[in-house]
């Protein structure tokens, strides 16, 4: 089909400010190629090791906002 992307690319991250230390933007990405059993998107369980890989990396306690 003429002028059908490859696909579709989500992206989510935090924005981590830390006084004294430099900003970080931590985002991993999934992209959709319209496969079977494959994911449109990120989910719950997605965010919750989004947010566990950011505290590890930080070594600090999150706010979410």
């Amino acid at each position: 089909m003429p002028g059908r992307g490859r696909g579709r690319v989500s992206i989510a991250g935090p924005l981590c400010v830390k006084e004294g230390e430099r900003t970080r933007l931590i985002y991993p990405t999934i992209t959709y190629h319209g496969r079977r059993n494959e994911p449109k998107g990120f989910g719950a369980a997605d965010f919750a090791a989004l947010l566990t890989d950011a505290h590890q990396q930080l070594r600090g306690p999150i706010m979410v906002v």
